[in-house]
């Protein structure tokens, strides 16, 4: 998190390297962690053309819908998201957490009978926050504070490092299920 001195050597690396994907990826990040969203998505888009297709950057690309709001363009680069990462074991968190991203899209974009179905998709048996924080989503939606409460609970009891449950619960905050740090939505103070 210590951005400024990211983007100093970022700086250095890319005066080198002019052309890495990695370096684009890794300087739309920092822009993401001061919610410059215009100058990440321009790092983005020229890190998927100079590799294109690759997971991780059609990702960091639907993530900036996703936080920008754009819930249907955020499913649409979200499921390609999905397409790319298939069946490969070592994406398995990143394809569950982008799955629990689209049900999300899908309530804001009133496909609640779809966002049902993928809720339901995994049960406690599958190895990720997946079921408990679909389950909490829903219960959400239908207003059922103490369901949802209850859901990301046992999430807590069941996956006990707060690195695992992090990007999870951000996707609540930025979605607006619950509070961020600082009491409100993230991006509140800045009025996005």
């Amino acid at each position: 998190k210590r951005i400024f001195e990211a983007i100093d050597k970022l700086s250095a690396a890319s005066k080198i390297f002019p052309d890495h994907p990695e370096l684009k990826t890794l300087e739309g990040a920092c822009y993401v962690e001061f919610r410059a969203f215009d100058k990440a998505r321009a790092c983005f888009v020229r890190a998927n053309e100079l590799a294109p297709d690759q997971a991780a950057i059609v990702f960091n690309l639907g993530e900036l819908e996703y936080v920008t709001k754009d819930w249907a363009k955020a499913e649409v680069t979200l499921t390609k998201v999905l397409d790319l990462v298939k069946d490969d074991k070592s994406q398995f968190q990143l394809a569950r957490l982008v799955e629990f991203k689209i049900l999300l899209c899908k309530l804001k974009l009133d496909k609640v009978d779809e966002a049902k179905k993928l809720a339901d998709k995994y049960d406690f048996m599958d190895d990720s926050p997946y079921p408990y924080y679909a389950e909490a989503a829903i219960a959400y939606q239908e207003k059922r504070e103490i369901d949802a409460e209850g859901a990301l609970a046992r999430a807590g009891r069941i996956f006990q490092n707060p690195a695992v449950l992090s990007p999870w619960q951000d996707t609540l905050i930025e979605f607006g299920y619950i509070k961020g740090f600082f009491g409100g939505e993230q991006g509140e103070s800045t009025g996005e």
